[in-house]
């Protein structure tokens, strides 16, 4: 990630690091003033020097910062931050590519029962399996949406609400811009009174959402219920490609990207989605129950980034992989099996858009980190059913 003698803040150091009782200045881990949290803003693969002094020129170099890290706050001084490490080290560092956080980096959610894949035999009669092949569709590189949290994304002092409505135009909740932006992100969210809201169609241009029934993870395409640890999202153009004739779907057909007309593609997401997929990697893993997965996945979502050779794999509630996060937030089933999703670091060109920063589709993942791409293999005749 850096090619520098100067090591990176430990990423487990703020939950072990106990700071000296003199010190005046608020602990990292304090979560009460958790508005004073801000995260670097700006990208540079080799990182960003943070100094000992507001003075990059007669400063010395501290430590580097990266993309997404969050930091404590200090203080401000004439276009510079003084800001706290997660090792407890304080550094200068400009406050132009600094942002503050919308999510409470420290807190680990409540009420977050173990997430389960469902059984295989809700998804197809596993007698279907015998002598059936498969079709190798090649390496697909991995990262992990969640159901986005309220608890973890509260407004800030004197924010002023939004609304989410249904179809109707009734008011579902009142929250923070920041969960609704989750939400929409991630298709699903949780309030903190535990209802499950879904993205549903747009009316006269406004977003419209959708209370589930209790006990369900979310909703992907046509209908199929997702679930933690079975369902996937990914480019169902790029797998009709590498189904090279196996399924009904076009693969010579599809229109480039950018296209205003995506009808063919629209066409093979229907002929595919539902598709049983199997991933030797993730066979084996423990599950946080005690179940050991089989392997076997759903293919039942799209994103509006999983294009290419992406994959998303949906983890419930557990951890989205974002390294700067503790290890409650950080961590889930397929991470502690091994599986490394991408993060920033894998790609080297963003692009830029007014003030921020909006990572392009190039594919440099598959150079910076080709150990991260796992092998999948399909199986064309197979679909799986709702699942519970």
């Amino acid at each position: 990630m850096m090619m520098t003698t100067i090591s990176p803040c430990s990423l487990l150091a703020m939950f072990l690091m106990v700071l000296p009782a003199a010190a005046q200045e608020p602990s990292l881990v304090e979560a009460a003033d958790w508005q004073n949290y801000w995260r670097v803003s700006r990208y540079d693969p080799a990182g960003m020097p943070c100094f000992d002094q507001p003075d990059s020129e007669e400063g010395s170099v501290v430590r580097y910062l990266y993309f997404k890290q969050p930091l404590y706050l200090l203080k401000k001084n004439k276009g510079w931050a003084r800001v706290r490490c997660q090792d407890a080290a304080v550094c200068w560092f400009p406050s132009r590519r600094l942002e503050q956080m919308h999510t409470r980096p420290v807190l680990c959610p409540t009420n977050n029962p173990p997430m389960e894949p469902s059984p295989l035999k809700k998804l197809l009669d596993p007698n279907l399996l015998r002598n059936r092949s498969s079709v190798d569709v090649g390496r697909f590189y991995p990262t992990f949406y969640q159901i986005a949290r309220e608890d973890l994304r509260p407004g800030k002092p004197g924010e002023r609400l939004v609304k989410l409505k249904d179809a109707a135009g009734r008011t579902l909740a009142s929250v923070s811009r920041a969960f609704r932006k989750a939400l929409n992100i991630q298709g699903t969210g949780m309030l903190e009174d535990g209802r499950v809201l879904n993205v549903a169609r747009k009316v006269n241009g406004q977003r419209r959402y959708v209370v589930l029934p209790d006990g369900s993870f979310g909703l992907g395409v046509a209908g199929f219920r997702i679930s933690p640890y079975r369902s996937i999202a990914l480019d169902f153009d790029v797998l009709c490609k590498r189904l090279s004739g196996h399924a009904s779907c076009q693969p010579d057909n599809v229109l480039p990207r950018g296209a205003r007309n995506r009808g063919v593609s629209r066409k093979n997401k229907k002929k595919l989605v539902g598709m049983l997929l199997f991933l030797p990697a993730i066979k084996g893993a423990s599950m946080p129950g005690g179940q050991v997965h089989d392997g076997y996945l759903c293919a039942v979502d799209v994103g509006g980034g999983i294009k290419f050779d992406r994959m998303d794999l949906f983890v419930g509630t557990d951890g989205g992989g974002n390294p700067y996060y503790p290890p409650c937030r950080k961590d889930n089933a397929f991470t502690r099996a091994g599986i490394e999703s991408l993060i920033p670091s894998d790609w080297h060109h963003f692009a830029k858009k007014g003030d921020s920063y909006k990572r392009a589709l190039q594919t440099e993942y598959r150079q910076v980190s080709p150990h991260k791409g796992l092998q999948v293999f399909a199986y064309p005749d197979l679909k799986c059913g709702v699942i519970h």
